[in-house]
């Protein structure tokens, strides 16, 4: 038999289970991929993540245990829903586990409405495949300011994304 509680107990209860509360939070790279686990395939402003999300559940969050758990083959992020001409920052961003990646299916390969920037960057890593940030620069003949908005624009997009979230953050942090 279930019982209805009072908003408060649930209140407690959801702080508990998101591992929001002092007592509650998780630690280490082994907390950190539980808490992506609870929280897979929910789209949550780019920006927020790190700044916001992360640290509140995690009591030593430090940004190189999500890039570790990105470079091992873990955990992947990205855009799940289509993309809209939202800035970067605000953009919805997922944490997925890599080995769920395909069920979560996937984004908009082919965007209505790419600015030039976005299209030369999209174009190159269609020509070259995965590339590092160097490399745009020198196939698209852009300066590295128009590369880091094309790529913006393509991560918010949903149309691109990275090995490691260090990729992101980079981003964010330009275009601040």
């Amino acid at each position: 038999e279930i019982e209805p509680v009072s908003a408060a107990d649930f209140l407690r209860f959801l702080l508990h289970w998101q591992h929001v509360t002092e007592e509650d939070e998780v630690r280490g790279t082994d907390g950190l991929a539980a808490v992506v686990e609870q929280l897979e395939g929910f789209e949550i402003a780019a920006a927020a993540w790190e700044s916001d999300v992360l640290p509140a559940r995690v009591a030593d969050y430090a940004a190189e245990q999500l890039d570790s758990l990105c470079f091992s083959g873990r955990v992947t992020w990205g855009r799940l829903t289509p993309g809209s001409k939202a800035p970067l920052r605000s953009s919805p961003i997922a944490l997925l586990l890599r080995e769920h990646a395909s069920r979560w299916g996937s984004s908009p390969q082919n965007p209505v409405s790419l600015g030039s920037e976005a299209a030369a960057v999209r174009e190159a890593l269609i020509t070259k495949g995965a590339s590092f940030f160097y490399e745009l620069v020198a196939t698209t003949g852009l300066v590295p300011a128009f590369v880091e908005r094309g790529l913006a624009e393509l991560t918010g997009a949903g149309v691109a994304t990275a090995d490691s979230f260090a990729g992101l953050r980079a981003l964010l942090a330009a275009l601040e």
